[in-house]
């Protein structure tokens, strides 16, 4: 038997081999011949035989192996014909060899790894097909061994991360839940002996800070806290330095001023180091260039050393706020529309089922 059909726009044929003495239909032809029959002709004789035939691969605990065939060179797999085919027929058998744990989901592509089953459901807006393909891809699976350990399969992992931006545009939602439950995974569900101690003691921290995006009330007032977050993280080191040298100098005047000697007069504005409350306050102005708080004062060279000192160190410190590690990276990125355009035809071609 010979099928033709068209796929991108290109006129395939391909020949089936049928055992004329069972009238056997192999699980992919039939799934490919409902995905293209489509509802028009879904209670013809001709699809019942192949809904028939398929049923009998998702019962059969040997053939129902066989849905996981793939072609690599039309880019297609049985799974594919199956979740492109009637959307309620497609999520039972989906849901079917779920349950029975014999779906096994790969790339079709092994040039940009961007194709598969979950891809395919995505095209079709299959939705609900969808979330059953996430759900069994970031399971937990037994290690096996007689020993009460579960992991993560990293490839079913990867298949997920290479569609969530497709996930995001369609379904924001179920995409978040994705990324979050994804970067809260510990190393060692991915790597068998890995140590999560030292780890845990350095991402503890942040584990709670990517719980607040699920805190939002107002919509993405989450996501902008969060990224308040990290910017003061990469920035803490720079907080501590200035909140150690406004408490230095702070202190260092309020210790010359507090009860200056009969010999230094005392401003007619009034003496702004008398409590060291005070003193915080006039080195929290000098940040901004404001030495209004000691202009008044003639006490000799130590004042003009420590205004030389706060300008000089203050300063250095603060020129380095530019850094372009602080900051998120798209703040300081810069590209030429040349650059642009080359990168949007990359993404068009790894990605086809982004829409220009």
């Amino acid at each position: 038997m010979v099928f033709m059909y068209v796929r991108d726009w290109i006129r395939l044929e391909e020949c089936v081999d049928i055992d004329v003495t069972k009238l056997s239909i192999s699980p992919k032809h039939a799934a490919r011949y409902l995905q293209f029959a489509g509802l028009n002709f879904a209670k013809t004789i001709p699809s019942r035989e192949h809904e028939d035939a398929l049923d009998q691969a998702l019962q059969s605990p040997r053939d129902r192996f066989l849905l996981n065939e793939i072609d690599f060179e039309s880019k297609t797999s049985t799974l594919g014909h199956i979740v492109r085919g009637p959307p309620s027929d497609a999520v039972k058998r989906m849901q079917s060899l779920l349950e029975a744990n014999a779906c096994r989901p790969r790339f079709y592509d092994d040039e940009f790894w961007n194709q598969s089953v979950l891809t395919d459901a995505l095209d079709a807006g299959n939705f609900m097909a969808v979330e059953e393909i996430v759900k069994y891809c970031l399971k937990s699976m037994s290690t096996g061994h007689g020993v009460d350990v579960t992991v993560l399969e990293p490839g079913y992992v990867a298949i997920v991360l290479a569609a969530l931006p497709a996930i995001d545009r369609a379904k924001p939602l179920l995409a978040t839940w994705i990324a979050q439950y994804v970067s809260n995974i510990q190393p060692s569900r991915f790597i068998s002996g890995f140590d999560d101690a030292e780890f845990d003691s350095r991402s503890s921290r942040f584990t709670v800070f990517a719980r607040v995006e699920q805190l939002s009330i107002v919509g993405h007032l989450g996501l902008f806290i969060t990224v308040m977050i990290e910017i003061l993280n990469s920035i803490v080191w720079l907080i501590t330095i200035m909140t150690a040298i406004i408490f230095a100098f702070a202190h260092a005047l309020w210790v010359l001023l507090h009860n200056p000697s009969p010999k230094i007069p005392v401003p007619a504005s009034g003496n702004s180091f008398e409590t060291f409350d005070n003193s915080l306050k006039s080195m929290w102005e000098f940040l901004s260039a404001d030495f209004v708080a000691i202009d008044g004062w003639n006490a000799g060279r130590s004042m003009d050393i420590m205004r030389i000192l706060f300008t000089f160190i203050g300063t250095i410190v603060l020129l380095n706020i530019f850094s372009e590690n602080w900051l998120p990276a798209i703040i300081f990125y810069e590209a030429t529309s040349d650059e642009l355009q080359s990168y949007q035809e990359t993404v068009k071609n790894k990605i086809p089922w982004v829409k220009p």
